[in-house]
């Protein structure tokens, strides 16, 4: 057998690796040993209106809503909420990606950018590119699921308002 073959048949055997779900309504109940591996993401986004920086808060908690770890990140944004919105969903994605983390549940404080993610369409061809890029990210996980944020995380904004006075990208464990 060539290396060819061989990759083949061991990309038949694979297993899918994620499962892209969206959900509107309330979490589901899961098994506890199922909720173990979850880990909700909670994503915030501030913009100074004096210095037009943007900060970009993601806190990532577990099953018992404990913060595991969470990112500040700052840059000038686009002034566009949307897109930086959808900006800070797939940051969060690719952090989360780093963590090794199976099971996601991002928590989106927006209703138009979860709706155009549930749908995958939208008007807007920046917007249709950031939602490609997290449907894709979103594939790289066991499970990817996303909610609206009706809570309004806290600490999530509480992070992306530090964010705007950083220098560097910052991250707590």
């Amino acid at each position: 057998r060539s290396d060819w073959q061989e990759q083949v048949l061991a990309k038949e055997k694979q297993e899918p690796m994620s499962n892209f779900e969206t959900s509107r309504g309330p979490m589901e109940d899961v098994q506890a040993r199922d909720e173990a591996n979850e880990v909700n993401l909670h994503i915030a986004v501030y913009e100074d209106n004096d210095t037009r920086w943007l900060g970009r808060g993601v806190v990532a908690k577990n099953h018992r809503g404990q913060v595991k770890t969470a990112w500040a990140m700052r840059d000038k944004g686009t002034n566009i909420s949307i897109l930086d919105l959808a900006e800070t969903v797939r940051l969060a994605l690719i952090k989360a990606r780093g963590k090794n983390w199976p099971e996601l549940k991002v928590h989106i404080p927006h209703k138009q950018l979860l709706s155009s993610l549930m749908s995958r369409k939208t008007k807007d061809i920046r917007l249709a590119t950031m939602i490609d890029d997290i449907a894709n990210l979103g594939f790289l996980f066991k499970k990817c699921s996303f909610y609206l944020d009706i809570a309004n995380d806290n600490i999530s904004k509480s992070v992306s308002t530090y964010a705007v006075g950083i220098c560097i990208d910052e991250e707590w464990n």
